[in-house]
């Protein structure tokens, strides 16, 4: 009995690191077509903000309880990963497009799983947990899908803001900072930048 108690875990477990593989295999498929926008903005947050930092947590952990603890976690440090990754991409000369970004997460996620497959790690959720995390996605997307259909008119800020952004996906370079930081490293070491990679992994 306690040999196939095991085996479930197992196969649980296993179940488990396919399902976000799956998510990031589709994200990243989705990103190499021609797709609505509206189908690769509900997978992004997923699969670039969430997935990356959980599976990391887990294979530092090995063992995860607290679905909600995990995460909140998962998404500071999948934001970290991202804009690690995004710096480093932009030092290398990588375009920063959905396409690289989806590829470079799903490369990530793949060489995490089979970490976590040879540290044997375990995932101790229950069926409340898995009830929560089904109301949590039913939710996002049906709020992703609404806000989709609401008219946005952005503020001088905010287009400021967008334009900075676009100068580092479409020039590699944010030209109203352009004069502040002498190199992508100090930008990156300062803090200051944060959000301008953050808002480019979009």
């Amino acid at each position: 009995m306690l040999v196939k108690n095991k085996v479930s875990i197992l196969k649980k477990d296993k179940l488990i690191l396919l399902l976000l593989i799956i998510v990031e295999f589709v994200y990243f498929t989705l990103c190499s077509i021609n797709t609505p926008p509206l189908l690769r903005a509900i997978l992004v947050f997923p699969s670039l903000f969430i997935i990356p930092g959980l599976i990391l947590l887990a294979v530092l952990r090995r063992t995860v309880a607290d679905i909600t603890k995990l995460m909140v976690e998962s998404f500071f440090v999948s934001t970290l990963m991202s804009v690690l990754s995004t710096s480093i991409m932009h030092l290398l000369g990588f375009p920063l497009n959905p396409l690289n970004y989806s590829l470079a997460t799903l490369v990530i996620t793949l060489s995490l799983s089979i970490i976590a497959l040879i540290r044997k790690i375990e995932f101790k959720f229950s069926r409340l947990d898995f009830l929560l995390i089904a109301i949590t996605v039913s939710s996002y997307i049906v709020l992703m899908i609404y806000l989709n259909g609401l008219s946005r008119l952005f503020t001088p800020d905010e287009t400021s803001y967008i334009a900075d952004i676009r100068d580092i996906v479409l020039k590699g370079r944010i030209t109203s900072w352009s004069s502040i930081f002498s190199s992508e490293l100090t930008s990156l070491l300062t803090g200051r930048l944060f959000g301008f990679y953050l808002g480019a992994r979009f």
